[in-house]
């Protein structure tokens, strides 16, 4: 993001390059196209699947709203240290569960 104007250039680039997931084909001169796997991936897209099979997971809402940058929404929030450490078990939870699905949850 350092190299973006704001969020909203940001969330636009990492949009058009999700779009660039897929099949990659070669026409005449050189010509480079992709037909995407997913045309409609966004940013959005991923952050909503990745919520709901941490759910599904039953990862607790706490880490899954720190996860998505949600903490910090109550005063008590202020006082505690949250274990950032649950985040990242929580990316490794999901992550093996979409690598290692077998159609069952």
């Amino acid at each position: 993001m350092d190299s973006r104007l704001d969020y909203k250039n940001f969330l636009k680039q990492i949009n058009k390059e999700l779009k660039k997931i897929g099949e990659v084909s070669f026409g005449k001169h050189g010509k480079k196209s992709v037909k995407p796997l997913f045309p409609r991936l966004s940013y959005y897209w991923c952050r909503h699947s990745w919520a709901t099979i941490a759910s599904e997971l039953d990862i607790p809402k706490e880490t899954i709203a720190h996860a998505l940058g949600h903490g910090n929404n109550t005063v008590t929030d202020i006082y505690i240290n949250f274990d950032m450490r649950k985040v990242d078990k929580a990316n490794r939870q999901v992550i093996d569960f979409i690598l290692h699905y077998n159609g069952n949850i």
